[in-house]
């Protein structure tokens, strides 16, 4: 026996006697497993001792509805703890003996913290005191997987959400440990219970996907050096209700069950009023001391609604996000993140997000907004402050332009600056990139790269305190970084000019075209977004789309939620033979998969037509358009107009929201060349995805290409039906037209077939399939 070791044994004993019993029994497993002693060989020696063990010919036959053996009683416990005492000190030393203490201390407290997570109502600091202490305990033996994963699932429900879809996943990636650190940059009040919603949700369970080790994978090494998260904390979903509570706003959560047209009436109000609302006092003291302890940098406020980034309910678009350049006295930095957050928190009445509830079934779920405050990624030139490249990548590519990229291998649309440019629907054109063949482009020519380049960027401005748009030419100047080269190619002489080494902006040398030529011959960039989309995809079981951004020479991941599709595996035939005038477009670019068959209605707003409208009237067309959308909720519609759907440039198309077109079937872009000027279609914007969650198709048609047909004529005789389904808009019958295609076609319909392996379209009349 080592009497160190005994010694320190009983002293450990006595110390903890409220353990001892489980010391003891985690020792004799020890010694059992470690081949030292069998458990069977202590209790037997145990009962000798005892003078208790039954002779040979006393064995009872087995009965099995009778114990084997009778229990042990008190004097046969105490022969089994010395016996276990002295082969423990033999064997074992102090440290071996403080190890199972440990360890005994650690499955006590995870225990403990199991049963109060899984209480109804538990507030979230007291939770998070327990999850602190036990963050804390000394080093020793990981607690059973089983009780871990417990204890995960019962914290994650609390703390983060309680989607089961979610849950699943990340029971198998977030350990307990990695909660303190989040729960450490939660805010609310003690005695509050809340969640952090999903967009935090998402951003926490990739990024430990990606970094966390595991015994079948060997790239978070990888991840762990290339990828990282930016700084951010996290206002709980039951401050949303304070806050409701505090204003005198509780009626609000019933704006969902008014129509359509009541909610859109009233969402400005609604607007200016959370706004210019107020915190309690315990908020409003910890969004201060946030921002007394982050500075003043730029900050970005993000909704983090327990319903988004869902696997078949993204709301991608449909809760604000408020960039704040954070300048100025802390008062004056307060002010303004009290607006932006009351702003986030009025998105969720907005038209668009209760319309789209309504379309997923999820009106009568108790909306609970959390809120994500993130540092903003980004450097500083001059006044300016932006990353140097931003943007979406998804899992699945819908827009092929070449049969040599691959729908499985993903899509990037990447700009330079702010990645609001990647998302939104604004006047220019991001870099497409096929991850497959990132060099390849849609356009052909030198002269096409650079008309259809990104022309603007999204930056903030310290100095004015606002959020802006540049042209590149007012920004290049103040940017002092060799990796601008990666950034910037020169046009000259009708020809594009990658730079060698640092690019440094000199208009003399030529116009500077935006490219990411250099950044994706590298390699680089193109690998790792393969691999994150890869390995995400394999986590989730379903692909992936991802925000991101890049500066101060380190990548960042913004978001990450599960890619709907409503790709279709099947070969599609496109029909022959089909009569000229029955034939209203061919097209062979930019095809997805799909057939589209029994349209009754088609509504369409010509380009030229829609230029002639006075500016007000386009906006009004909007809610005309919207108004169809209801009255034909019953129909098979779809919509064709004028360049982008859904622009906040009435220039650019028609400025509709998500309710003014949610039910149709299929939105159709006529991108008419205008000025040398044909708008960017829609892949991969947040409009985009609407869409394929709705079910709705989407096509963009190029009349100008000579691969084109596009025949409008085809319902020259047919009678616009505007007229008699909203009289009270008759007037904009030259600009917007309806056809009832069974009305002047004798019972016949309108198809559409796509085949996107071979890239080609074709929407005729024909009769009921």
């Amino acid at each position: 026996m080592q009497q160190e070791t005994y010694e320190h044994l009983k002293s450990v004993l006595k110390k903890n006697p409220a353990l001892a019993e489980k010391i003891i029994q985690n020792l004799l497993i020890q010694l059992h497993n470690q081949k030292i002693v069998s458990i069977d060989k202590i209790y037997k020696q145990s009962r000798e001792m005892a003078q208790s063990s039954p002779r040979v010919n006393e064995k009872k036959r087995y009965n099995p509805n009778a114990g084997i053996v009778p229990q042990w009683d008190k004097k046969e416990k105490e022969f089994i703890r010395q016996m276990v005492i002295k082969y423990a000190s033999e064997h074992f030393t102090p440290e071996e003996i403080d190890r199972v203490v440990n360890y005994i201390s650690k499955t006590e407290k995870a225990f403990a913290l199991e049963n109060i997570a899984n209480l109804p109502g538990v507030s979230f600091w007291l939770l998070a005191e327990k999850v602190h202490e036990f963050c804390n305990l000394p080093e020793a033996e990981p607690i059973p997987l089983s009780m871990a994963t417990g204890i995960r699932v019962a914290l994650l429900k609390n703390f983060i959400s309680d989607n089961l879809q979610f849950i699943r996943i990340a029971r198998k990636y977030i350990r307990i440990t990695d909660l303190d650190p989040i729960i450490k940059h939660t805010l609310g009040s003690e005695t509050g219970s809340g969640k952090i919603g999903g967009k935090a949700a998402g951003l926490i369970l990739a990024y430990k996907i990606l970094t966390t080790e595991y015994t079948d994978e060997t790239d978070y090494e990888y991840f762990r050096e290339h990828v990282h998260v930016p700084e951010s904390y996290y206002l709980r979903t039951d401050v949303f209700e304070d806050f409701l509570a505090y204003n005198g706003f509780v009626e609000y959560q019933n704006q969902k069950y008014k129509s359509m047209e009541e909610i859109q009436d009233e969402y400005p109000l609604i607007r200016e009023l959370f706004k210019n609302a107020d915190f309690p006092p315990v908020i409003k003291r910890q969004l201060r001391n946030l921002l007394e302890k982050v500075g003043e940098v730029p900050l970005i406020v993000r909704s983090s609604s327990l319903l988004e980034d869902n696997f078949e309910t993204s709301f991608s678009g449909k809760y604000d996000s408020i960039f704040l350049a954070n300048q100025g006295s802390l008062n004056k930095r307060l002010s303004s993140l009290i607006a932006a957050i009351g702003e986030v928190y009025s998105s969720g009445f907005s038209p668009d997000t209760l319309e789209y509830r309504k379309e997923h079934d999820l009106l009568d779920y108790f909306e609970s907004i959390a809120i994500l405050i993130q540092k903003v990624v980004g450097e500083q030139f001059g006044d300016y402050f932006f990353p140097l490249w931003a943007g979406v990548a998804f899992g699945r590519n819908e827009y092929r332009w070449t049969k040599q990229i691959k729908y499985e291998d993903g899509l990037v649309r990447l700009v330079f600056g702010m990645g609001t440019r990647a998302v939104d629907r604004v006047s220019d054109y991001p870099r497409m990139i096929g991850l497959t063949k990132p060099m390849l482009r849609p356009e052909s020519t030198p002269k096409e790269i650079k008309v259809y380049s990104q022309k603007n960027v999204d930056v903030i401005d310290l100095k004015s305190n606002t959020f802006v748009t540049l042209r590149l030419d007012e920004i290049l100047d103040k940017i002092k970084t060799p990796e601008l080269s990666k950034v910037i190619s020169i046009y000259k002489d009708d020809d594009i000019f990658d730079p060698i080494g640092t690019y440094i902006y000199n208009p003399q040398e030529g116009t500077p075209v935006i490219t990411f030529n250099n950044l994706l011959k590298e390699q680089k960039f193109p690998e790792l977004m393969s691999r994150m989309l890869k390995k995400l995809e394999k986590a989730y079981n379903s692909p992936v789309d991802l925000e991101f951004a890049y500066a101060n020479k380190k990548f960042y991941l913004l978001q990450c939620r599960p890619l709907v599709s409503h790709f279709r595996e099947e070969k599609i035939k496109i029909p022959e033979n089909i009569p000229q005038g029955k034939i209203f477009f061919h097209t062979e670019r930019d095809v997805p998969s799909g057939v589209l068959k029994n349209i009754e209605y088609i509504i369409y707003c010509d380009p030229l037509d829609y230029n002639e409208i006075p500016h007000n009237d386009k906006f009004l067309l909007a809610r005309v358009i919207g108004k169809l959308n209801r009255l034909l909720e019953a129909k098979r519609f779809i919509l064709l107009g004028p360049g982008r759907w859904g622009s906040s440039h009435i220039e650019l198309g028609i400025p509709t929201h998500y309710s003014d077109i949610n039910k149709t079937k299929m939105i159709i872009e006529i991108a008419r060349e205008s000025g040398g000027y044909t708008p960017e279609v829609s892949y991969g914007t947040h409009f985009f995805q609407d869409l394929v969650e709705a079910n709705i198709f989407y096509l963009p048609i190029y009349p100008d290409l000579p691969t084109t047909t596009f025949n409008p004529d085809v319902f020259k005789s047919c009678e616009n039906m505007l007229g008699s389904l909203l009289p009270t808009y008759k007037h904009f019958e030259k600009a917007l037209k309806v056809y009832q295609i069974p009305r002047c076609f004798q019972g016949q319909y309108f198809h559409v077939y796509m085949d996107r392996d071979n890239q080609k379209s074709l929407g005729f009349i024909s009769p009921l399939e």
